[in-house]
């Protein structure tokens, strides 16, 4: 399934992403592991349980921190994400793959210390 989303270059920001079966149904994957990753050019942003990522019934949520994405160039970027999980069988499924726009800020590195 292909999910796309934009944010600001800098900021917090919570994701969710709702896991559905073949059928378009919300799958629950307690106790599975998951993965996700944002990829562009030689930049990489990882999450991965149970550090990173929490799973609750379909839903898989991490935190995208300002330090991930401040130093974006100032121009609208688009960053490829793919997320998978693992079942305790084994069995390994990649639930979503998208576009990440990463749009510049013009006070969000402000913040920085």
């Amino acid at each position: 399934m292909a999910v796309d989303f934009d944010m600001y270059a800098g900021e917090t920001i919570q994701v969710t992403i709702e896991v559905q079966d073949e059928d378009g149904n919300l799958e629950a994957i307690d106790g599975y592991e998951a993965k996700w990753k944002m990829v562009a050019g030689t930049r990489v942003v990882e999450r991965s349980t149970p550090d990173s990522i929490t799973i609750d019934g379909a839903n898989i949520t991490f935190t995208l921190n300002p330090e991930d994405t401040i130093d974006i160039p100032p121009r609208r970027t688009a960053y490829h994400h793919e997320a998978s999980v693992k079942a305790p069988s084994g069995e390994i499924n990649t639930v979503i793959r998208g576009v990440v726009n990463i749009i510049s800020s013009l006070v969000n590195d402000e913040w920085e210390e």
